[in-house]
């Protein structure tokens, strides 16, 4: 499974109203064969500041409560390159899917 990520993809901000990210990038997923933990891969291009990096489920368009925290920490000026890579189980979803099984993030992949 994968994504692009595209900084115009972003929802604009409904603090600001301005949107100004020229970032791209792409991540990889992969479930294990006993679907107990997702190894995953980000990489970014062309981004400034980034603050944390977390799954949203939401429609497309929509900000969306955060399931899955990839990274927590700020990178600070420019980046490009792996911005994260591991493994995610199910004990580390949160929000709406919190105590669930990752079949379930799977599948919100999938749609």
């Amino acid at each position: 499974m994968g994504a692009f990520l595209i900084g115009s993809e972003e929802v604009i901000d409904r603090h600001t109203n301005v949107l100004t990210s020229p970032g791209a990038g792409a991540a990889s997923f992969s479930l294990s064969p006993d679907g107990k933990s997702l190894n995953y891969e980000i990489r970014v291009a062309n981004t400034t500041d980034i603050l944390f990096g977390h799954l949203h489920m939401a429609p497309a368009g929509a900000n969306g409560g955060v399931v899955v925290t990839l990274r927590g920490d700020r990178v600070m000026g420019p980046f490009g390159g792996v911005y994260a890579k591991g493994v995610i189980t199910s004990s580390m979803l949160s929000g709406q899917l919190l105590g669930g099984e990752l079949t379930i993030l799977k599948e919100a992949f999938r749609t």
